[in-house]
């Protein structure tokens, strides 16, 4: 089943943290989107995620080859 999709104001008010640095974690491929057009929204599996267990969970993840990337 697919983890349901935030906005990038959505994931930013849910984790605490500016929408700024949200995108700039984007930008720097730290935190995983779904392009749908020219939208980037993010999964709440992962959002949650990062708000459990910080930034560093996504991260690591990626590293070991179980992170879903960008669509």
């Amino acid at each position: 089943m697919q983890s349901p999709l935030l906005t990038a104001q959505e994931a930013a008010a849910y984790l605490r943290i500016s929408l700024f640095t949200l995108r700039g974690w984007t930008s720097r491929g730290l935190f995983p989107v779904v392009k749908i057009g020219r939208r980037a929204l993010y999964r709440l599996a992962e959002v949650e995620l990062v708000a459990k267990e910080g930034l560093e969970s996504l991260t690591a993840r990626s590293k070991h080859g179980r992170g879903h990337g960008s669509n």
